[in-house]
């Protein structure tokens, strides 16, 4: 995922370390702490930041070859998945075993992404980031023989940092932009 792009502002706030930074030009004060504590809180950050980059070309490996034994371990136990037809599930076994079938299914894997993915992501918490990825799709088949406009996927995955020190998926949303038009805003 080369389009994996940390926003440092929010990234350096509260990821990883008991000393939360500000980045700078941005307008956050920096919080009383030592120059070996920025260190740290920085140096820590920065292992997380590579961490969930890992996780989701990981991910993105696994949709991309269409090997759902990839995901294994990107998802805690009872992590709670949606795709962008609807279909929720519950435990990173009933994901997998989802997956396994949506790879082997051949309307599925006639659609390939367009491009590279774009991913933003913000901290929520301490232990807790959102990754917002958006992803283009054309080609994927319907199961009447139809072949489905371009795609505009877009997914919210809620990751955290596990007891282990690991970051997992905890809960994960696909949608898919709508072509109709059902308000038009004014400002």
């Amino acid at each position: 995922m080369n389009g994996l792009e940390m926003h440092r502002r929010h990234v350096l706030v509260g990821i990883g370390g008991a000393v939360a930074v500000g980045a700078a030009g941005a307008g956050l004060p920096i919080l009383e702490a030592t120059t070996e504590e920025i260190d740290q809180a920085v140096e820590m950050m920065s292992h997380d930041q590579e961490a969930i980059a890992n996780l989701l070309r990981q991910q993105q490996k696994a949709f991309v070859e269409r090997n759902a034994a990839l995901l294994r371990g990107l998802y805690v136990g009872d992590a709670d998945w949606t795709n962008a037809f609807g279909r929720t599930l519950n435990g990173e076994d009933n994901i997998i075993a989802y997956l396994k079938e949506l790879f082997a299914d051949e309307n599925f894997t006639a659609g390939k992404v367009v491009g590279e993915p774009e991913v933003a992501i913000r901290t929520v918490g301490r232990d807790t980031v959102a990754a917002k990825i958006h992803t283009k799709i054309e080609g994927q088949r319907t199961v009447d023989g139809g072949t489905l406009p371009v795609r505009q996927n877009h997914s919210l995955k809620l990751i955290a940092r596990q007891p282990d020190g690991n970051w997992r998926i905890v809960s994960e949303i696909y949608m898919d932009a709508r072509q109709e038009v059902t308000h038009i805003h004014t400002e």
